[in-house]
């Protein structure tokens, strides 16, 4: 397989058409220190707003800073999200979601089926889920 490196100055056309065997362009540069490591999970917001969960992340819309935990800012105009709404971790393959206390809570619809997340209960995220957090919903991807 060739690795395709921040460096590399091959038009990108020749560079994906030497990846072989299912591989994508993510799992080529995942291990490539410039792009850092395979998400664990994608989020898509209502807006379009797509937001690569890498390491455990807390969402709101203005969290606090929490050793070892990244922390993400949701745009929130009508203040239906918690200042720290929900948290995100994991590892590859094996993500979850647990609600942090929120105000209005956490949902996942999944299969047409809506679960509500209990504050501090992990539920276990598949591609595919939708959250409704607040007034916001978010796609999951790539989990």
């Amino acid at each position: 397989m060739t690795a395709v490196l921040p460096s590399d100055t091959r038009p990108r056309d020749a560079v994906l058409r030497e990846l072989r065997g299912g591989d994508t362009v993510a799992d080529v540069i995942g291990g490539v220190p410039a792009f850092g490591p395979r998400a664990l999970a994608t989020l898509v917001w209502d807006d379009g707003v797509r937001h690569a969960v890498r390491t455990p992340t807390i969402f709101g819309r203005n969290p606090g800073a929490v050793p070892g935990w990244q922390v993400a800012a949701v745009r929130d105009e009508t203040l239906s999200l918690s200042r720290t709404h929900f948290a995100i971790g994991g590892t590859l393959g094996t993500v979850w979601i647990a609600d942090t206390g929120s105000l209005n809570g956490t949902d996942i619809v999944r299969d047409g089926e809506q679960h509500r997340v209990a504050p501090g209960e992990r539920w276990m995220l598949r591609a595919g889920d939708i959250l409704e957090v607040g007034d916001r919903r978010v796609s999951i991807e790539g989990v």
